[in-house]
């Protein structure tokens, strides 16, 4: 996976009204099981998701305060909206997501 940079990010979650950013590491079980997921709400709903391997881009762990994986941000109109950690509740982001493209219309 390449090394990304603040900038990267940035130009990435202002590309669309609304993207997902998913920070995840290579020995996470939780990372393993949560990516299929993560993955398959973001084609269902037409959400763009950067996933980010956090071995690969420990620089970004501060300018994003991400100090655990795995860890998914919700950004709106490039501001961040949300942010979960290892408890998620995929139906719960769903509905969150939805409710956003609701209010974008």
């Amino acid at each position: 996976m390449p090394t990304l940079t603040p900038s990267d990010i940035q130009s990435f979650v202002q590309q669309q009204p609304i993207t997902l950013l998913y920070f995840k590491g290579d020995n996470c079980t939780v990372c393993q099981a949560l990516g299929p997921k993560l993955r398959a709400l973001s084609e269902a709903l037409a959400v763009p998701m950067l996933t980010i391997n956090m071995p690969d881009n420990l620089h970004l762990a501060a300018t994003e305060m991400v100090l655990s994986v795995p860890v998914v941000k919700l950004y709106v109109e490039g501001r961040e909206v949300a942010k979960e950690g290892a408890y998620l509740q995929v139906p719960q982001l769903e509905a969150r997501i939805q409710q956003w493209q609701a209010a974008l219309r």
